[in-house]
C-alpha cells in the first residue's frame, strides 16, 4: 500500500477527513508524493465557508497560525476552527525536523454549538450562513468527532512513515529544477488567482520569510510572484473575452483585477492592444476562418 493510498483508505472511513500540508518538500515526488486533494482541505463544508473573500482570509488566516503553531510546538494538539469544526493538527517529524503537518477533521463535537459559532463567524464576516447550516443538521455530511479515533488515525500515518522513511533513498542530491516551495507557491496562485493574493499570505502558510520566498520565485520562475499572479489573470481574461458575452468590466472583476484601469493598461502591455480590440479582433478571425468538412 502507497502512502496515498493509506490516506485514501482512511478517509474512506467517513468518519472525519485527513490531509497532509507538506512543509519540507519530502512529499512533492516519488513514493512520499500526494495530489492535490491530499493536501488541501478540499472538503464541501470547507468550500462552501470560503466562498467569500472575508470566509477564504480567514480560513487561511487561521491555516497560517496554526501551522506555525505546530512548528513551534512540534507535539499534537487539537483545536476548534472559526466555523465549528473539530480538527486534530498532527506534526510529522523526521527526528527533531518537521516534514508535514497532518490534519485530520472536518466533524464536530457538538452541532449547536458548532452551529451557533459557525453562525457568529458568519455575522462578523457579513456572509450569509445558509450554505453551512445543512451540515450540522446531518451527520452523513459532518460526522460527529471521536478525538480517540483521531488520534489512533494520525498515529498509524506516523507509523507508516517511520517505517517507510528509512527504506527510501535520500533526496537528490542535486537541486531540482524547481524548488518544491516555488512549486507550491505556483500552484497556490493558479488556484486562487481570481481573488487577491499576496505573497505575504503564501509566506505565513509556509511559516517562512517572505522576502526569500519572493527571491526564490523570481530565481526559478524568472519572474516575480506577483507578476506571475498578473499573467496568470490576463490569459484568463484573454479566454473569457473570446469565450463569452460579458462585459470587459466583469471580466477584469472576474479574472481577479480591483481596478478596471488597471486591468486595461495591463492587458495593453500584455497584448498590444485593448481589451475591447482583443474581442473584437477575436470575433473577426472566428468568422473568417475556414469552417471544418461535415
Amino acid at each position: 500500500m502507497t502512502f496515498q493510498e493509506l490516506l485514501l483508505f482512511l478517509n474512506r472511513d467517513g468518519r472525519f477527513r485527513l490531509n497532509l500540508y507538506d512543509v519540507s518538500g519530502r512529499f512533492a515526488d516519488g513514493a512520499l508524493s500526494l495530489p492535490r486533494s491530499l493536501i488541501i482541505h478540499a472538503q464541501p463544508f470547507c468550500d462552501a465557508a470560503k466562498a467569500t473573500v472575508g470566509g477564504y482570509r480567514l480560513c487561511t488566516s487561521c491555516k497560517a497560525t496554526v501551522c506555525r503553531m505546530a512548528l513551534r510546538r512540534k507535539a499534537p494538539f487539537f483545536g476548534i476552527c472559526p466555523y465549528g469544526l473539530c480538527e486534530l493538527v498532527y506534526p510529522i517529524l523526521d527526528g527533531d525536523r518537521p516534514l508535514g503537518i497532518l490534519f485530520v477533521g472536518n466533524c464536530v463535537e457538538d452541532r449547536q454549538t458548532s452551529r451557533a459559532k459557525a453562525e457568529a463567524t458568519c455575522a462578523e464576516r457579513g456572509a450569509d450562513p445558509a450554505p453551512l447550516l445543512p451540515y450540522f443538521s446531518d451527520p452523513s455530511l459532518l460526522p460527529d468527532a471521536d478525538r480517540g479515533r483521531m488520534m489512533e488515525a494520525a498515529r498509524l500515518v506516523e507509523s507508516y512513515l517511520r517505517l517507510l522513511l528509512p527504506t527510501l533513498p535520500p533526496p537528490a542530491a542535486e537541486k531540482p529544477s524547481v524548488h518544491w516551495v516555488v512549486q507550491r507557491m505556483a500552484e497556490y496562485a493558479e488556484e486562487n488567482f481570481r481573488r487577491e493574493v499576496t505573497l505575504r499570505e503564501v509566506s505565513r502558510l509556509y511559516a517562512m520569510n517572505e522576502v526569500y520566498m519572493g527571491q526564490l520565485f523570481r530565481t526559478h520562475m524568472g519572474l516575480s510572484f506577483h507578476g506571475y499572479l498578473s499573467d496568470l489573470r490576463l490569459r484568463y481574461a484573454a479566454s473569457l473575452l473570446c469565450d463569452s458575452e460579458q462585459s470587459v468590466l466583469a471580466v477584469a472583476m472576474d479574472s481577479g483585477f480591483a481596478s478596471i484601469s488597471y486591468f486595461n493598461r495591463s492587458f495593453a502591455r500584455r497584448f498590444g492592444m485593448t481589451p475591447t480590440e482583443y474581442r473584437r479582433r477575436a470575433k473577426t478571425f472566428e468568422k473568417t476562418s475556414p469552417k471544418p468538412l461535415q
